[in-house]
């Protein structure tokens, strides 16, 4: 059997069985420095509530990014299990800031990161807050 696989660009047609891992990544300019959103789906079989997929996430930041440091997260009122979480660590002589929210949708988890240089914070702030508040969740 096989499956349609819709994209933006257009559909494809796939054997039955494949788990959606894509993932999408979004970049904008301020003053010449890169600011991203990041939009993954968290589809494993033992998967984790959003509450412990950041707690998993945070540990693994914590050994891989130097001066790493937890920050007061943004708001959101979403109608859905979710976590939120912001950071900033060191990345080539520059500091980082990071948001991230974990939603629970059903069968997986939607994990949004927005990120840039951390003198860009209020627009990464704005970034995440606007892609949640616009998100429309498809069932």
């Amino acid at each position: 059997m096989t499956t349609a696989f819709h994209m933006d660009e257009g559909a494809i047609v796939i054997p039955d069985g494949a788990t959606d891992r894509s993932m999408n990544l979004l970049e904008w300019k301020i003053d010449g420095d890169p600011v991203q959103l990041t939009v993954q789906r968290d589809t494993h079989a033992d998967r984790l509530s959003p509450a412990k997929l950041l707690a998993a996430t945070t540990a693994e930041y914590e050994r891989r990014f130097p001066l790493f440091h937890t920050e007061a997260p943004p708001l959101f009122e979403i109608p859905r299990d979710h976590a939120v979480a912001a950071f900033t660590w060191k990345k080539d002589h520059q500091a980082v800031y990071q948001a991230q929210v974990f939603i629970e949708l059903g069968s997986r988890v939607l994990v949004l990161t927005a990120s840039g240089r951390a003198k860009h914070r209020e627009a990464i702030v704005a970034l995440i807050q606007g892609a949640v508040e616009s998100m429309t969740v498809r069932t």
